[in-house]
């Protein structure tokens, strides 16, 4: 028995290699070669019979040496060449007239779509391949790729593997087993053998198919599953005629499966026509409003070559409605998007990873289709929002010729900055991460068009918060007439993350030396802003965690003529110490001050290079609340308005000894929210019209009664306590007395009124011993004894004294 099983394998396998040698055709002849020694009377090295080609194939040698491919003495991929890569190297030779069409490689290794593409949509029936591997080509040579090297008579490509040398010479269409075809196996080296083949061959090379027929084809409908009845598709009433209801849910996570129903019936979701993770479609016949075919492609794990197939089935007018699950986006690629392109679609390019999408479309569509949708995934791959949404679809689709704008687009950019970058809240949150970045306003005012605030340069000087940086970024950029290109963000060098979220802004940014002292980084930040912007005879300045009003910038047009001109005006602040609640409300008034408040402001490049540059430190040392104080020989002054045009936020880090700084900041203030406030006055906020408006007014204010401010000596005032004078009834003056005791009246009348007056500083917004504010819309004077001002109303009387220094 055993001698009897022997002689039968012997047997069979002489079949074998008879069959073999049968069906290799004698118009062909292959021959193992040492180099590539070409003649005059050869080509490639061989001396072919007429009507039969000459080739030469060396593969890759490791990963070292890219293959050779010399077809009909022209070499067209060697190593001298340099146009070898890893995978699959080809070239492609026209079967009628031995023209070399082309020359192409493959990377295998990473993934073989490319490869299967092109050999589906580039190479002509019966047109021939040469190919061999470099280094590696199987890692991601699947089932579709040794498919299509089969249809070019490929065998033995089957038993590849991992890093073993490969050639084929075939023709597309050419019944496997007639290529001629090699390999040689690695076995327990790193890389095998590379493979030296020269010879000649005719064509056709074997019997040749057409291609449809040697492919599997799409499997129709008549295998249809049918779900669960779904009464309209979950509409509440029926379609009217030539509609019918259909409903597209995208599932929840990867646990909730997704759904396509079609006239009342569930067609696709889990165990119903292999509904599942990827992209799932149904196609119906627009004439019966019936489902023809169903189909999911897993575009996660499978190359999307397969989808193509399906969708270049359809027939003119079929409609198709699909739905992503899960993940779809991983190895979708470009080829099968072109193709929903065509049937109506315009946001499936939008798709990412685990984003969901829903889509209608129709086989002839001109335009695109009115009934998609595409949900977007998290930076961290959160699950996005679920799509789910019941319609009466018509049985045919009209396009629209614009492509609609979607509900939801993807931020690309702003992703990738907060995917880098942590502790972003409002910004980097899901529900706003591809919120579009604002983009600049355009001038309201046709007559400011060439004022010279809107070509001054503004500096930004961003401190540690960054969440504060990006509101002041954006109230920037939303001030009308805002050009970005005069905005730049002066960053320490230590803090690159400011620079890329000022450019996704679209706005300009310096890079600072880091500094110990906040004097010091202010000062290297406006001697740059000048050697960025040369020509600026100004600078605004925004420091840290401010929210601009609308108006911030019209604020300052309207002031920027007299500031021009006034040499004794240093600055233009849009912050006023004083702009509590309480303390102010005239959104026209604005006043002159003798204070440097900072904040935000807008400075001349005059009064930069002679009085602050190189002496920030003994200038401008102090922070805020305590003011800066700049030497010069002329009386210097600042413009302030009285409701302020900018709200710097309060101090996270405030102490409870740090009253001056909570006094100032953790109050309730007023800041402008209407973006045209017209400022009334304006010509007499130069020097000398203003005095002379001081006096105007101080002659028209009524004297307050000291009597009536007898509870400002109180140690123990209550905040709450309210000056009784009619409400916007006129303006008033109170003359407080001038001493030696570091404005001791002053102080407790700033303290009555809930001004800013920090301990052992004098008080904040003097003008020459004079302090304004607005009072329950009152215009108030506060006025010291004696000066030039008191002697316009003052009686002895009517002057107000601290009680140790009444007489």
């Amino acid at each position: 028995m055993k001698k009897f099983c022997t002689l039968l394998t012997i047997a069979c396998l002489c079949l074998y290699l008879v069959s073999v040698v049968a069906r290799i055709p004698k118009s062909r002849q292959v021959w193992d070669v040492s180099g590539l020694e070409k003649s005059q009377d050869t080509k490639c090295g061989i001396k072919c019979p007429n009507g039969q080609f000459a080739f030469y194939v060396k593969t890759g040698v490791e990963k070292n040496e890219a293959p050779t491919i010399c077809f009909e003495d022209t070499i067209y991929i060697s190593p001298a060449r340099d146009n070898g890569q890893r995978g699959i190297n080809a070239i492609f030779i026209d079967y009628k007239t031995g023209k070399v069409l082309d020359t192409q490689t493959f990377d295998t290794y990473l993934d073989e779509y490319s490869l299967v593409h092109y050999l589906k949509s580039k190479v002509e029936q019966e047109n021939i391949m040469i190919a061999a591997s470099f280094d590696e080509m199987t890692e991601n040579l699947k089932t579709d790729g040794v498919k299509w090297l089969k249809l070019f008579g490929g065998e033995i490509i089957s038993d590849l593997m991992f890093r073993d040398s490969y050639m084929i010479i075939g023709q597309k269409g050419l019944q496997s087993g007639y290529a001629i075809e090699f390999m040689k196996r690695k076995s327990n080296k790193p890389y095998a053998p590379p493979l030296e083949k020269a010879g000649c061959f005719a064509v056709p090379m074997g019997p040749v198919g057409l291609e449809k027929d040697m492919l599997p084809q799409l499997q129709p409908t008549a295998d249809l599953k049918v779900g669960e009845n779904l009464s309209n598709c979950g509409r509440n009433d029926p379609c009217p005629a030539d509609t019918f209801p259909v409903m597209l849910y995208t599932g929840e996570k990867s646990e909730q499966f997704p759904q396509i129903c079609v006239s009342g019936q569930i067609i696709m979701t889990k165990d119903v026509n292999g509904g599942g993770r990827g992209l799932n479609f149904v196609v119906v016949n627009p004439e019966t409003g019936k489902p023809s075919m169903a189909s999911n492609f897993d575009t996660y794990d499978k190359e999307s070559i397969n989808m193509e197939d399906f969708l270049e089935s359809l027939s003119t007018n079929d409609i198709i409605l699909g739905v992503a699950f899960d993940d779809a986006f991983r190895k979708l690629q470009f080829h099968p998007k072109e193709l929903l392109n065509k049937l109506g679609s315009s946001q499936i390019q939008n798709l990412k990873f685990r984003d969901v999408w829903y889509f209608v479309g129709q086989k002839g569509i001109d335009g695109f289709t009115p009934y998609e949708k595409i949900s977007f995934s998290g930076i961290d791959a959160e699950w996005p929002t679920p799509l789910k949404d019941s319609f009466c679809l018509p049985k045919k689709l009209t396009g629209l010729k614009v492509i609609p704008d979607p509900p939801f687009t993807r931020n690309e950019a702003k992703r990738a900055f907060c995917t880098k970058y942590d502790g972003y809240a409002d910004f980097c949150d899901s529900t706003h991460m591809d919120d579009p970045v604002i983009k600049p306003v355009g001038l309201t005012d046709a007559s400011l068009k060439n004022n010279i605030v809107y070509s001054t340069p503004i500096l930004i000087i961003p401190g540690m918060n960054h969440n504060a940086l990006v509101k002041l970024l954006e109230t920037t950029l939303m001030q009308p007439g805002v050009d970005p290109k005069f905005v730049v963000v002066a960053f320490d060098d230590k803090f690159p993350e400011h620079a890329e979220l000022a450019g996704l802004f679209g706005i300009r940014n310096h890079s600072l030396t880091s500094s110990i002292t906040y004097s010091e980084q202010m000062n290297k930040a406006l001697e740059a802003v000048w050697t960025l912007y040369p020509l600026a005879a100004n600078v605004i300045v925004l420091e840290e965690e401010l929210l601009l009003a609308s108006d911030f910038l019209y604020f300052m047009a309207q002031c920027a003529p007299i500031f021009d001109r006034d040499e004794t005006l240093f600055a233009i602040s849009a912050f006023n110490y004083n702009g509590f609640v309480t303390s102010s409300g005239n959104r026209s008034l604005v006043y002159r001050v003798e204070d440097f408040p900072g904040l935000a402001f807008m400075l001349k490049k005059s009064v930069f290079d002679k009085y602050m540059k190189g002496k920030m430190k003994a200038c401008c040392s102090e922070r805020t609340w305590y003011g800066w104080s700049i030497n010069s020989p002329v009386a210097a002054e600042v413009l302030v308005p009285d409701v302020s045009r900018v709200y710097r936020q309060p101090y996270e880090s405030a102490r409870p000894e740090d009253q001056d700084l909570i006094h100032l900041f953790h109050r309730p203030r007023l800041t402008n929210a209407d973006s045209s406030t017209l400022i009334k006055g304006l010509a007499s906020l130069v020097e000398e019209e203003y005095e002379k408006q001081l006096i105007v007014g101080l002659k028209e204010a009524i004297p307050v009664n000291p009597d009536l401010l007898l509870h400002c000596q109180n140690p123990d005032l209550d905040d709450k306590y309210v000056l009784s004078i009619p409400k916007n009834s006129g303006s008033y003056v109170i003359h407080y007395l001038i001493d030696e005791n570091f404005y001791k009246e002053l102080h407790l009348l700033c303290r009555c009124f809930g001004l800013f007056a920090p301990g052992k500083h004098k008080p904040k917004n003097l003008h020459r011993w004079i302090l304004r504010f607005v009072y329950a819309g009152n215009d108030m004077y506060l006025v010291g004894h004696p000066s030039k001002y008191s002697q316009v109303k003052a009686k002895t009387n009517s002057v107000f004294k601290a009680v140790s220094s009444k007489r």
